[in-house]
């Protein structure tokens, strides 16, 4: 199963790393985390940026950290 990814404009720098790490999650190495209040699924791709899913991996947003502070506390 290959997970999709989408987000906001970034440097293609971080849409590369964030692949990058997808694959790796593809594969079936843990490269994730999952918060505590919702169990969402998150991968830091850098220290400003997440990779966010609210369905078990099978699509991906890419978010700042703060927009991923937001979404974890709602």
């Amino acid at each position: 199963m290959r997970a999709r990814l989408s987000g906001p404009p970034a440097d293609r720098r971080i849409y590369a790393k964030a692949s990058a790490l997808l694959q790796e999650f593809d594969r079936g190495r843990k490269v994730f985390s999952r918060t505590r209040q919702h169990g969402y699924l998150h991968i830091n791709v850098t220290a400003w940026w997440r990779l966010l899913s609210k369905d078990a991996g099978k699509s991906w947003h890419l978010v700042t950290h703060v927009t991923f502070e937001k979404e974890v506390k709602k």
